[in-house]
């Protein structure tokens, strides 16, 4: 929600190189119901939410959502 001029030298300074937003208006905030930070939306090919939560889970939301599971364990009790 912070405005590109507090949020853009605090990525610099931590040297992030993911896209991220700026939403002073929280429009965006209210529209993904987003309750915490960071927060990752994954949306899907008909531009629907597949998933909206902490970025530390989205590669495994990704992996899913592409039929790359590799989790031996999810993969057998798929089959």
């Amino acid at each position: 929600y912070e405005t590109p001029e507090v949020l853009e030298p605090f990525l610099k300074q931590h040297r992030y190189t993911f896209r991220s937003g700026s939403d002073p208006e929280k429009q965006v905030i209210a529209a993904y119901g987003i309750s915490g930070w960071p927060t990752s939306v994954v949306i899907d090919a008909e531009g629907k939410n597949f998933h909206v939560g902490d970025p530390y889970g989205a590669e495994q939301v990704l992996r899913e959502a592409l039929g790359l599971e590799r989790d031996a364990g999810v993969l057998l009790t798929r089959y």
